[in-house]
C-alpha cells in the first residue's frame, strides 16, 4: 500500500452494517476496495500519471502515455467538447447582441468568425447568413482555418495550435486602437484530436477504463447506463427540481452503500475508501457526466443543477479531485445558456491558469459581457 501515500489524502472513520444488494456492487470503487492489491497493480505501471488522474490534473496525466494517459486524452476531449459549446454560444449571442444594436461592424473579420462558431455549432442556415455578409477577408485567417482543417484529420499536430492559442488570431485597428479576435474554431479542434487518440487506443479492461471515472456500470460508461444501473428515472424535460432529486436519489444509494461496503472490505481497502474519497470521487464525477449529457440534450438548467450539487464547496474556485475542469466547463456553457453571463465568466477563469489555452474563450466571454451591460445601461463597467 505504499502507493497509497503518494495520492491526496484525508482520513474518516468506517461505519459497520449489514451488505445489501445494490447496483453499486460491481464498480471500480468495490473492485479496489474489495481487492485493494488489483489498485496497488495497476496504479503501480505509471504511478505519476495516475495519481495525476485521481487529482483531476489531465494535463500531466497525457504526458506519460500508457492507460493513464489514455484516459486523461478521454478527458480533455470530453473538456474541449464542452468548452466548443461555450465558444459557439458566445460567438453567435456577440453577433445577435451587436447586430440588436444597429452598429455592426461591417469592416471586420467578425462575420466570418461567427459564421465559423455556427458552423461548428452545427447551425449551417446561420453560418450561410452570416457569411453573405460583408466583411473584411485576412489572409491569416484563411491560413488558420486550414491549420483547423489539418488538426481535425490527423495530418498537424494540436500543439501548434495550443502555442498560437496565447494570442489573438486577429487584431483590428479601430478608432481608439486595436479589436482583438480569438479563435472561436480552438476547443472543437482539440476536442476531436484528443478524440483521436481515445479512436487509436483505449483501454478495454473494465478496471482500467473505471477507475476515477463516473462509470456505473463496467459494461458501459454511458450515462444512461449508469443510472439504469441504479434504477434512477432520467428526467426527460429540463425540469430543476426533478434533476436535483436524481442526484438526491443517487446520494442515498450511495449512503447506504458505502455504509454497507465499508462493513466488508479489508483493513487496505478501508484505507484506500477513506483517504482517497473514492465514494465522493465517483459521485462528483457521476453527476458531471450526467450533466454534460444534459447539456447535449439542450437541458441546461438541468445541467446547471446539477453541476452545482457536484461542486466541492470547500474549494469551490479550485480543481481538485472532487472538482474535475469539466464541471466548470458545464458551469460556463449552462449559466451561458440560461442568460447568466457574469456567472458563465466567473466558472470559466477558474480554467484560465491551469488551461492557458482557455484565456481566450474567457476574453471572448467578456467581450460578451460588455456588450450585455452596454444593452443594459448604455455605458458599461465591466473591465
Amino acid at each position: 500500500m505504499l502507493l497509497l501515500f503518494s495520492l491526496l489524502a484525508c482520513g474518516g472513520a468506517a461505519d459497520v452494517a449489514t451488505p445489501v444488494p445494490s447496483g453499486l456492487d460491481e464498480t471500480w470503487v468495490a473492485t479496489v476496495v474489495r481487492a485493494p492489491e488489483r489498485f496497488d497493480a495497476l496504479v503501480g505501471t505509471d504511478r505519476a500519471g495516475w495519481i495525476a488522474l485521481h487529482k483531476n490534473d489531465w494535463t500531466t496525466a497525457s504526458y506519460g502515455g500508457g492507460v493513464a494517459s489514455q484516459r486523461a486524452a478521454a478527458e480533455l476531449a470530453v473538456l474541449h467538447g464542452v468548452l466548443a459549446g461555450v465558444s459557439n454560444d458566445a460567438w453567435r449571442a456577440i453577433g445577435t447582441t451587436w447586430e440588436q444594436r444597429g452598429n455592426f461592424p461591417m469592416d471586420s473579420a467578425l462575420p466570418r468568425l461567427i459564421a465559423l462558431a455556427s458552423r461548428d455549432a452545427g447551425d449551417e442556415t446561420a453560418a450561410t447568413r452570416w457569411e453573405k455578409l460583408p466583411g473584411r477577408a485576412d489572409p491569416s485567417l484563411d491560413e488558420r482555418i486550414a491549420l483547423h482543417a489539418r488538426v481535425r484529420k490527423g495530418d498537424a499536430d494540436r500543439g501548434i495550435l495550443l502555442a498560437a492559442s496565447a494570442q489573438p488570431m486577429l487584431e483590428e485597428v479601430v478608432s481608439d486602437g486595436k479589436r482583438p479576435f480569438w479563435d472561436p474554431m480552438l476547443h472543437l479542434t482539440l476536442s476531436q484530436s484528443y478524440g483521436r487518440v481515445i479512436t487509436a487506443a483505449y483501454p478495454t479492461d473494465p478496471l482500467e477504463r473505471g477507475l476515477f471515472s463516473g462509470m456505473i456500470d463496467p459494461a458501459d460508461g454511458a450515462p444512461a447506463a449508469s443510472r439504469a444501473k441504479l434504477g434512477l428515472t432520467t428526467p426527460q424535460s429540463d425540469d430543476v427540481e426533478a434533476c436535483r432529486e436524481l442526484v438526491r436519489g443517487f446520494d442515498r444509494a450511495l449512503d447506504g452503500w458505502k455504509t454497507a461496503l465499508t462493513a466488508t472490505a479489508p483493513e487496505a481497502g478501508k484505507v484506500l475508501l477513506d483517504d482517497l474519497r473514492l465514494v465522493d470521487g465517483l459521485r462528483a464525477r457521476a453527476i458531471v457526466d450526467w450533466s454534460v449529457e444534459a447539456l447535449g440534450e439542450d437541458r441546461p438548467r438541468c445541467a446547471l443543477a446539477m453541476a452545482q450539487m457536484a461542486l466541492d464547496h470547500e474549494h469551490p474556485r479550485a480543481i481538485t479531485p472532487l472538482n474535475s475542469p469539466t464541471l466548470f466547463a458545464v458551469l460556463a456553457q449552462a449559466n451561458l445558456r440560461t442568460g447568466h453571463t457574469r456567472e458563465a465568466l466567473d466558472a470559466l477563469e477558474v480554467l484560465v491558469a491551469p488551461f492557458p489555452e482557455t484565456t481566450g474563450l474567457d476574453e471572448t466571454v467578456g467581450d460578451l459581457a460588455v456588450l450585455a451591460g452596454l444593452d443594459r445601461a448604455g455605458d458599461s463597467r465591466e473591465n
